[in-house]
């Protein structure tokens, strides 16, 4: 799988703006720790999670990162864009829920 990091972008000011994932962990339903390979190619960090008993079969995987500094500042706005599941996916994704936590004291959603 593939999850969209590092991403580069760049800025009203013309200057290359780098988005990392940090604090990455791989856990099933129960919170037991998945065995992982992590990579970058391009513009994307790249897992290869282990899932016990999982040939063939569906399973839950829960994938937490940080990401520092995740706003994108542009003249008239800021901007939290964020694609949760990619597009490098090597298994099907059936269904995916992401949960953002904003810092303490964001006003003006």
């Amino acid at each position: 799988m593939s999850l969209p990091g590092p991403v580069q972008h760049e800025t009203p000011q013309g200057f290359a703006y780098h988005l990392w994932l940090d604090e990455v962990s791989v856990t099933g339903p129960s919170g037991e720790p998945y065995e992982y390979w992590d990579s970058r190619e391009r513009h994307y960090r790249k897992l290869k999670i282990r899932v016990p008993g999982a040939s063939d079969a569906v399973r839950t995987v829960i994938i937490k990162y940080r990401v520092p500094n995740g706003l994108k500042f542009w003249e008239e706005y800021e901007e939290l864009y964020w694609n949760v599941t990619g597009d490098q996916w090597e298994m099907p994704t059936n269904r995916a829920t992401a949960t953002v936590l904003l810092p303490e004291g964001v006003r003006g959603l």
